[in-house]
């Protein structure tokens, strides 16, 4: 279970079906930040790969797949934060998912989820948007 200041969200396992395994801890405003997670469903880590600004985060798919590597992961979850208060997810955020996601794939890691959290405790995934 991933759990954010203000609220809590559960992983997603291949079936895109909660996972009540492993335990993150995150703020409400949390940069872009991954969870990597071996095949027992525990975690190998937690990383932030980014920090933005105002109009948002500068993010290539190396820096979140370079922490998969290192840590021998074989799935793992993005996160990062909408400090707007809404949790749709953006047609960049929708972009950047599918990227990764692919290149995930070449190398054998699977991305679970990508979850967008709010400071008022609202989150969304990508994934299903």
């Amino acid at each position: 279970m991933l759990s954010f200041g203000l609220g809590s969200l559960r992983c997603w396992n291949r079936r895109r079906q909660p996972s009540a395994s492993a335990t993150a801890s995150f703020s409400a405003y949390s940069p872009p930040s991954y969870v990597f997670r071996d095949a027992w469903q525990g975690v190998r880590g937690v990383r932030m790969v980014a920090r933005g600004g105002l109009h948002g985060a500068t993010l290539r798919p190396a820096d979140v797949l370079r922490g998969a590597l290192e840590l021998g992961a074989l799935t793992f979850v993005m996160t990062h934060n909408h400090p707007s208060g809404d949790p749709t997810p953006s047609d960049e955020d929708v972009e950047l998912t599918r990227g990764i996601e692919h290149r995930a794939h070449l190398i054998g890691v699977e991305l679970v989820d990508h979850v967008v959290v709010c400071p008022n405790g609202k989150f969304s995934s990508v994934f299903k948007s």
